[in-house]
Parts: structure tokens; C-alpha cells; sequence
């Protein structure tokens, strides 16, 4: 992509805003372009669409249905991501888009691929997902039993612990980021669904795994993910009897506790 097509502005940039979505949604039809070419659009798209001005054509139903099929049917990982990319911000700049994304159904869509992609697919589509529980009408009690999205979300949280506990391993950073946005989504769901805070018990010995592993630092407390951890467990069923021997783990009993205690005061006073 040449930075002067990059620098387009005003009905120049809408004029080719409008025609990048009209061809990616041509291609959805009849395949016309390369690979190559269809990710240099994506990319394109998602430089324009940082500022909404003069990019309406991505925020309109159209927009929106052509990105989530390029985001979620492409069998290019590469495509894909490109196109969630352009989605999640979207999403996060008009608001409107969100419920546009919740009438196109593609949820099921969304959750299968959570479940199966890696740290890149994990926050874009966690961050998706964290988006439409605002301002929509999406139906949370459906994604949790019937597309299993506390299944996935819950596993994703027990791959992240697995790689925190590894001796001498820190967290990557684009995983670290991943956790967060899938911490952010647990809470949403739980918050607005509470029914659903149940299906959600088995991923609280993954979080206190990764609490555990934390370390506090007096200047910086709440960073990343530390404050998204205390925050996911505030709605989950602590005091079940199957989550009490996780919280006081023998030996030592009071490690978890220990650590929330030093936490608190900080989480305390951020809350006020």
C-alpha cells in the first residue's frame, strides 16, 4: 500500500473506502482477486477505517456483513485476521455496528473459531464478542449453552495458565493481551447474564494459577492482566464446595488468599 493512498481524505477517501468494500463484497461472490490482493485491501480498509470520517461504507450493514464473512469463512488465517481487524475496530468506533454484527448471526461462527485459533484470534475475537454485550440485544444465555462460549473461553484461560506456570517462561505479550480481552469478556457475561456465572466455575483454578504466578509491584498493582483476574472472579461461584479446595490449596492453604489481601487495598482504592 503506497502511503499517498494511505493519506487520502475527504470524498477522495470515500470514493475509494466505497470501492475497496465493493470489491472484497464482489469477491465474496465470484472469487476475483488473489490473496495477496484481498489482504492489501484488508489492510488498506482498516488504515481508513481508524477514522470514520469519510468511511461510511464500512460501517453500513453491507460493510459489516462483507468483513465478518471475509473475517469468519475465509480459509486463509492471514485473510481472516485482516478482516477481524478491520471489524473489531468498527465495532469500537460506531457503536451502531455492533447490533448490525448481532442481526448478521455470525456468534456461532465467532465462537468455533475462538476455540480454535491462536493468540491473534483470541483477542480480536474476544474483543468482538466484548463489544456487541454493549449497546445490542445479543442473546448471552445462547452463546454460553449453545455455543458453548464458557466451554471456550474457559479452556483459552487454562491454555494461558499452562504457559504461566512453565518454569523460567514468561507470558508473550500478544498472549498476555489475549488473556485480558477474554477476562474482559468473562466478566461482561457473567455481569449481564448471572444465571450464567456457573458455567464459568471451571476456569477459577485457571485465573488463581495465573494470579499466583503474578508479581505484585507497589508502583504498578493493577497492570495487566492483574487487575482483569480480581475483576473475573468478582461474579463466579467462590463458595461452591468444588471451588473452596481450589482457593485454599494444600500445602499451603492461604497462598491464594495472601495474594488477593495484597491486592485489595490497591483494587480498593482504584474502585472508589
Amino acid at each position: 500500500m503506497s502511503s499517498s493512498s494511505a493519506e487520502l481524505n475527504g470524498a477522495a477517501k470515500l470514493a475509494d473506502v466505497t470501492k475497496i468494500v465493493e470489491t472484497l463484497g464482489a469477491d465474496l461472490e465470484k472469487i476475483s482477486l488473489l490473496p495477496q490482493q484481498r489482504d492489501d485491501l484488508l489492510e488498506k480498509l482498516k488504515v481508513y477505517g481508524r477514522d470514520p470520517t469519510n468511511s461510511d461504507p464500512i460501517f453500513t450493514k453491507e460493510g459489516i456483513q462483507t468483513l465478518a464473512r471475509h473475517a469468519f469463512n475465509s480459509p486463509s488465517k492471514t485473510t481472516s485476521r485482516n478482516a477481524l481487524r478491520c471489524l473489531a475496530n468498527a465495532l469500537l468506533l460506531k457503536p451502531h455496528t455492533r447490533q448490525l454484527f448481532v442481526d448478521l448471526g455470525f456468534e456461532a461462527k465467532a465462537c468455533s473459531q475462538l476455540k480454535d485459533g491462536n493468540a491473534d484470534d483470541e483477542f480480536l475475537i474476544s474483543r468482538i464478542i466484548f463489544l456487541t454485550t454493549y449497546d445490542t440485544k445479543i442473546d448471552i444465555e445462547t452463546l454460553i449453552v449453545k455455543h458453548h462460549l464458557a466451554e471456550v473461553i474457559s479452556k483459552r484461560i487454562s491454555n494461558h495458565a499452562k504457559q504461566c506456570s512453565a518454569k523460567n517462561k514468561e507470558m508473550d505479550p500478544m498472549e498476555e493481551m489475549a488473556l485480558v480481552e477474554s477476562l474482559k469478556l468473562l466478566f461482561n457475561l457473567t455481569h449481564f447474564y448471572p444465571d450464567g456465572a456457573n458455567h464459568f466455575a471451571q476456569a477459577v483454578p485457571h485465573i488463581l494459577t495465573i494470579l499466583h504466578n503474578q508479581v505484585i509491584l507497589p508502583s504498578k498493582p493493577l497492570d495487566p492482566p492483574i487487575a482483569q483476574l480480581v475483576n473475573s472472579l468478582i461474579n463466579l461461584p467462590l463458595e461452591d464446595s468444588s471451588n473452596l479446595s481450589v482457593l485454599f490449596p494444600k500445602p499451603n492453604s492461604h497462598s491464594h488468599v495472601e495474594q488477593l489481601i495484597e491486592i485489595l487495598p490497591f483494587h480498593r482504592r482504584v474502585q472508589r
